[in-house]
């Protein structure tokens, strides 16, 4: 049994764990970075052909401090949404999806 000056450290490593299995649930799978400004009347057709061609990867699109309902409708569309506060242009939004799906366990592709 765990005393008080022990369970600090039992949740410390119980999170460590769960954030691990977290990132090998998605290992090996590939996410599709989608980076959008103000593309409500795109988005739900975008993520349609990436469903069409490319069946079972993951897709996240980024939303680049649209304006419009850009992230309601990419979530509608069965997306996984990445919201930035304000427009940090394609390459901000291509580096925060990198940085979402290297911290959610996709990996690298390699050619």
């Amino acid at each position: 049994m765990l005393g008080k000056e022990g369970s600090g450290d039992f949740y410390a490593r119980s999170e460590e764990i769960l954030r691990k299995k977290s990132m090998m649930e998605n290992k090996g799978k590939i996410l599709v970075i989608i980076p959008a400004y103000n593309e409500e009347g795109s988005v739900g057709k975008v993520l349609e052909g990436v469903k069409q061609y490319l069946p079972g990867v993951d897709a996240l699109v980024v939303n680049d401090g649209s304006t419009d309902l850009t992230s309601e409708k990419a979530g509608a569309s069965g997306a996984i949404v990445l919201d930035l506060p304000f427009n940090l242009g394609i390459g901000g939004a291509m580096q925060a999806g990198c940085q979402y799906a290297f911290g959610k366990g996709y990996g690298i592709p390699s050619g």
